[in-house]
């Protein structure tokens, strides 16, 4: 995963593809958030963590994005 070798500008254009393509599919807004946030797109990030929650607020991730977004689910 380029994630995870740390080639975010790769990943980054993947996920965006991802979440435009498959607007309801909550894994490609949790990875664009993850992606977003090590890019310093602090907003960007913000609205993904809020997407994943919106269509997935009880996932097994659901912590996590809500950690990212401070505790704040909205």
């Amino acid at each position: 995963m380029l994630h995870d070798r740390h080639e975010y500008q790769a990943a980054l254009i993947l996920y965006r593809d991802a979440a435009m393509l498959a607007p309801d599919f909550a894994d490609a807004h949790f990875n664009l958030a993850l992606t977003c946030e090590q890019l310093g797109l602090v907003e960007e990030a913000q609205r993904h963590w809020r997407r994943y929650l919106d269509l997935d607020p009880t996932g097994e991730w659901a912590a996590i994005a809500r950690e990212h977004l401070g505790g704040a689910t909205r």
